[in-house]
């Protein structure tokens, strides 16, 4: 159990990163969606459309995912019991966040530049792929071992505990 001040600290951090997600992301669509309808309606097909649409409903869901997962709890009292999964945290919270980020640059990068752009996201499922991969190969006998190599016998693990000290 965390400390009451702890808690409340991450909080407001929850809370200020969730709001800033919510405005930049709201900015980014703004900005493609007027650029892309304004300056270049010949090009924005039906295609463009189904794609910004994946985009802000990927967002939509990472963001409610982020949300439910950082929703605070406070005790009867009014003081905060619980300030839920810290946002600056590793793991899944920060792939949410990558996959976010990707998104904004997908809609940017697909609004000033290329169509071709859209071809980022698969950096998503490789990476996914990749880190699956590094986590099951050991337990499949496959690049590399599961556990680290012990030495053989005791004159050899004598040999691989023993610390050098030097004079520097």
């Amino acid at each position: 159990m965390q400390a009451k001040g702890s808690a409340k600290k991450i909080a407001e951090k929850n809370t200020v990163a969730l709001s800033n997600l919510l405005k930049i992301h709201v900015a980014v669509s703004l900005l493609h969606a007027s650029y892309r309808i304004f300056y270049h309606w010949s090009t924005f097909t039906f295609s463009q459309w189904i794609g910004a649409v994946f985009v802000n409903g990927l967002f939509l869901f990472l963001y409610r995912a982020l949300s439910a997962s950082a929703k605070i709890t406070y005790a009867a009292n009014g003081t905060v019991e619980d300030a839920g999964e810290d946002l600056g945290g590793e793991g899944l919270v920060a792939y949410m966040f990558d996959v976010i980020y990707v998104g904004w640059f997908v809609l940017l990068t697909t609004a000033f530049i290329s169509n071709k752009f859209w071809w980022t996201y698969i950096i998503i499922p490789i990476f996914a792929a990749y880190t699956l991969y590094k986590k099951v190969a050991p337990m499949l006998g496959r690049g590399g071992s599961a556990m680290p190599q012990q030495p053989a016998n005791g004159k050899q693990q004598k040999r691989a505990t023993k610390v050098k000290y030097s004079r520097g």
